[in-house]
């Protein structure tokens, strides 16, 4: 039995097609070529990193012991910096002055007495 053939639409003319309104639909535009350069180049430096990281994998550990100890001594530090100044900004000029020359001088005494020790 010879295949069924079934006949084709009527082709609509032309001036009956609707046109393409662009408001109508929204099509995602490729990226420009420097959008492309610059996502490559991100994904490859992820890619080394991880890979880095990866490789790195067995210093983690002591890496991270040593990192938690130094943020440590810098809150402490951050701390009594912030002290520091929350005394200062109470005291007037004058006053700050003076404890801002009696701490120098103090600095300076513990300088000259570890220069003596060491000598």
């Amino acid at each position: 039995m010879p295949p069924l053939h079934r006949p084709s639409p009527p082709v609509p003319p032309l001036s009956s097609i609707p046109r393409h309104n662009h408001q109508q639909h929204h099509h995602l535009t490729p990226p420009s070529p420097a959008a492309a350069t610059t996502i490559y180049a991100i994904t490859i430096v992820i890619y080394t990193a991880t890979t880095t990281i990866c490789r790195a994998s067995n210093d983690l550990g002591r890496c991270w012991h040593n990192l938690q100890s130094r943020n440590a001594s810098l809150t402490a530090l951050t701390t009594k910096m912030v002290e520091r100044w929350s005394l200062m900004a109470t005291l007037s000029d004058d006053e700050c002055k003076e404890d801002c020359i009696e701490h120098g001088e103090e600095n300076e005494n513990k300088e000259k007495k570890g220069k003596k020790k060491m000598n």
